[in-house]
């Protein structure tokens, strides 16, 4: 917000995540030109970007605000707002935000009947608590993914926070430069009991598709697909160069995502277990792997069983069949040291049934 040869007074506004481009600016959220001036009380100005003064640039008056260089003025404050979800332009406060209730004490009460909040959205006391709890991270820092694409592995856990079950869907989305979201895993459905707080590893593979850059990568918990209960983030970086692997034409999740919680999945994209009456393939381990995984299966009934492996082209590179096994559990040990690095398709039959998975080969 630029001002010039005024006054502008601002009152319970949220100027956030905004960026200037040119490299002499100052005040990527507000700018006052010399002569100019903002006044006003309840506002939020943060993680705005500028070459100086990144969030507040030129003279200014603001009281009972949040800004990240407040030093000094009445009532204002220069913590983190805690927004909702400031990645996917929610910028609600969470219950615990520090703008909550310290508003100018003379502005009218918000529609609650309490203290006027920070911010253009106040926050309402009547609303029942957040219940569920994402938390991502990277495991191993800072992640680069090729142009060809790739995977990188991350921490997952997700809390129940109730003394009841609570049945939800998990799902992952990037967020590039230019604000565009591409969904990259799920929804899977998933029921925890009551205080439940499982955690993972899992691994992310990245499509040759999505746009290089730093990317925003978003796990979301709730109700799919525009009911946000929770989300967690972290960045990412897109390569413009390749390296030399395979393309790869898909955006998936491997691993054992919180798997003894499932519920039927609809539309899911990881390994959960395919069954039927009389087999169960319960999926390869691990995954990705190098240069061997174990493929994991139970028959229900005597039968024999062939494994093949697809390239993602489609061609097959490699077969084994299996004479006539018991009922019971299983596994098929399969060797790709011949084999480049990327997804490949493994499809197991035995008898009429058959189930395809993906596994994905890093060497």
């Amino acid at each position: 917000m630029f001002a010039i040869d005024c006054i502008v007074t601002l009152v319970n506004n949220t100027i956030a995540y905004n960026t200037t481009t040119t490299g002499t600016t100052s005040g990527g959220g507000v700018y006052a030109y010399p002569g100019s001036s903002f006044t006003g009380s309840n506002n939020i100005v943060y993680f705005n970007s500028a070459s100086t003064s990144p969030n507040v640039g030129g003279t200014q008056s603001l009281t009972y605000s949040c800004w990240a260089e407040a030093s000094g003025g009445m009532g204002n404050i220069n913590g983190d707002p805690l927004f909702v979800n400031a990645v996917n332009e929610d910028f609600h406060l969470q219950s615990t935000s520090p703008c909550i209730d310290t508003g100018n004490p003379l502005s009218p009460l918000d529609p609650d009947g309490s203290r006027t909040d920070m911010g253009v959205y106040p926050f309402d006391h009547s609303v029942q608590p957040q219940t569920l709890d994402i938390t991502t991270s990277e495991v191993n820092p800072p992640i680069t993914i090729p142009a060809n694409g790739g995977s990188f592995q991350y921490n997952i856990s997700i809390h129940n926070l109730t003394t009841t079950p609570q049945t939800f869907a998990v799902w992952n989305k990037v967020r590039n430069s230019g604000n565009v979201y591409t969904q990259v895993w799920g929804p899977v459905t998933r029921s925890l009991p009551g205080g439940a707080n499982p955690s993972r590893i899992l691994t992310q593979t990245i499509a040759s598709s999505i746009s290089s850059g730093t990317l925003y990568f978003i796990s979301y918990v709730g109700t799919y697909p525009n009911a946000v209960v929770d989300s967690s983030f972290f960045t990412i970086t897109k390569s413009t160069v390749t390296d030399g692997n395979p393309w790869i034409g898909e955006s998936f999740v491997t691993g054992d995502v919180f798997d003894e919680f499932a519920t039927t999945d609809v539309g899911a994209t990881h390994a959960s277990p395919l069954q039927s009456e009389n087999f169960v393939l319960l999926g390869a381990y691990p995954n990705p792997f190098n240069p061997t995984t174990t493929i994991r299966y139970e028959l229900r009934a005597a039968s024999g069983v062939t494994l093949e492996v697809f390239n993602v082209e489609g061609r097959v590179v490699g077969v084994q069949h299996v004479e006539p096994l018991q009922s019971g559990a299983h596994e098929i040990t399969f060797d790709g040291s011949g084999l480049p690095s990327g997804v490949y398709l493994y499809k197991l039959e035995a008898g009429e049934f058959t189930a395809t998975q993906k596994m994905v080969l890093m060497k």
